[in-house]
């Protein structure tokens, strides 16, 4: 009883700081706790939308007339039939839009607390354009233009026109926050993601 007492508990205050800790965008209004959790999980094993949805392979494969005979890994089998377990368990909260804006969401939100961890952002970017809801894909893009992009751009901006030449490593990471490196690594996943939302809008 103790045990499911504290479980109980866990999943209320998960659910309070999902909540507070929330943009404004409706799709992150509060994803449920499992939502969250299976999220993390996905982020934490760098999972990538075609693993979480093989489907989206094909669907790629169908609009770039490209076709892959290699076979899928079986490394994660178990962990993915365990996946397809809950999504049946759960198929409001593991529906394939939530799951992957959320997926997104927290793999950016990770990225700005690791920053030098570029794959972080690429991983964020491979959930966003496999969200095939334009609704939602085009409030997820707003919002991370809005909320991470553009502060970084227009930091970034001001420096180049400040310098006036090529930045050193500590300066870039004193006012943008990122390395040379990874601010052009960085950029051109934000290149790509913004052609997306222009695409969309």
């Amino acid at each position: 009883f103790f045990f499911s007492f504290v479980y109980l508990i866990s999943c209320i205050l998960l659910q309070f700081f999902i909540k507070k800790s929330a943009c404004n965008v409706s799709i992150f209004d509060g994803p449920t706790v499992i939502t969250s959790l299976v999220a993390s999980w996905a982020v934490s094993k760098r999972l990538t939308a075609t693993q979480l949805f093989p489907e989206t392979q094909s669907k790629r494969d169908e609009e770039t007339s490209v076709v892959t005979d290699s076979p899928a890994s079986t490394d994660d089998e178990k962990p993915m039939s365990e996946l397809g377990l809950l999504v049946d368990v759960f198929p409001q909260s593991l529906a394939r839009t939530a799951l992957l804006a959320t997926c997104c969401f927290q793999a950016v939100e990770q990225w700005r607390t690791q920053s030098e961890d570029g794959g972080l952002l690429r991983l964020g970017a491979d959930y966003c354009s496999a969200i095939e809801c334009t609704a939602v894909l085009h409030a997820l893009l707003a919002w991370l233009w809005h909320q991470h992009f553009q502060k970084i751009v227009c930091s970034l901006t001001a420096l180049l026109d400040k310098v006036g030449k090529t930045v050193r490593d500590g300066v870039c990471q004193r006012h943008v926050g990122l390395t040379v490196a990874s601010c052009q690594s960085s950029l051109s996943v934000m290149v790509e993601l913004l052609q997306l939302l222009e695409q969309v809008s």
